[in-house]
């Protein structure tokens, strides 16, 4: 079967009671004048919320295409296990790698505090950015959630939400809540001081591998958690975990955790 290009449409351009899906702005300029698609071409459209669509094209006009759907698939290219992450902003470019890789790699949301030690700041112009990277990773790599990313004051309220992980529901790519009352999810964060490894964490417990749960993962700054944060950590249950004697930047860390995950659940 030959591959088919993946785009986005927003839920609401979407009739599954008459079978008839519309694409418009960018998503519809890249169709018409960069791909130069006909009617009675073949795609795959995706909602951003857990949906993906079989399309056959039917007509292309100025700023606008429409199809017709021909199946529908739920949770395409997802993980059955939801994953957060909480990581504060990052100099330079490093940030919009996480994003991308994250999001290829599993992610389903990014919680972005700022911490004791963050040093680099997260702006609205930023945050716009991240949404269309994650976009483009999120189609680039065969996925149908586009994750939820959300820029938090301060440490305490991005643990807050990611204790609620599991409580949250996707409504045009924005994570709500829902009636969902599953138990809080488990929660990890990196320590260089801690003994114990993350992938051994991962595969002591069935219930980690097969129950379901929400992860949370946490890497901090540069300058790691401070005293307090590790404090309010222990306080809600979290783990500590190391990656090994090498002392990781911030985003090479959550990206080979987001890979263990993956590998360890037989997705790489």
């Amino acid at each position: 079967m030959p591959h088919l290009e993946v785009f986005y449409t927003s839920p609401d351009q979407i009739d599954t009671n008459t079978g008839v899906l519309k694409i418009s702005d960018q998503e519809a300029h890249h169709i018409i004048n960069v791909l130069r698609h006909k009617p009675g071409d073949k795609i795959v459209v995706v909602n951003g919320c857990g949906q993906a669509y079989w399309v056959t094209l039917t007509v292309l006009s100025k700023g606008i295409v429409t199809g017709t759907i021909e199946k529908e698939e739920q949770s395409w290219g997802e993980s059955s296990v939801p994953i957060g992450v909480i990581i504060p902003p990052l100099k330079g470019q490093r940030m919009d790698t996480v994003i991308e890789k994250g999001t290829e790699l599993g992610a389903t949301w990014f919680m972005i505090p700022h911490t004791h030690n963050t040093v680099a700041t997260a702006t609205p112009n930023k945050l716009d950015r991240w949404k269309r990277i994650a976009l483009a990773a999120m189609k680039q790599c065969g996925r149908s959630v586009w994750p939820a990313i959300r820029i938090f004051p301060n440490f305490n309220s991005a643990l807050i939400a990611c204790l609620e992980l599991d409580v949250f529901e996707f409504k045009d790519t924005v994570a709500q809540h829902s009636t969902d009352t599953r138990s809080r999810a488990d929660v990890f964060y990196a320590d260089m001081d801690s003994t114990n490894s993350f992938r051994n964490w991962f595969t002591d417990s069935d219930n980690h591998r097969d129950s379901g749960r929400t992860f949370c993962i946490a890497v901090g700054p540069e300058g790691g958690f401070s005293e307090e944060e590790v404090q309010e950590f222990a306080r809600v249950g979290a783990k500590a975990f190391t990656l090994g004697p090498r002392r990781l930047r911030s985003d090479t860390a959550i990206i080979t955790v987001l890979a263990l995950i993956a590998f360890m659940r037989k997705q790489l």
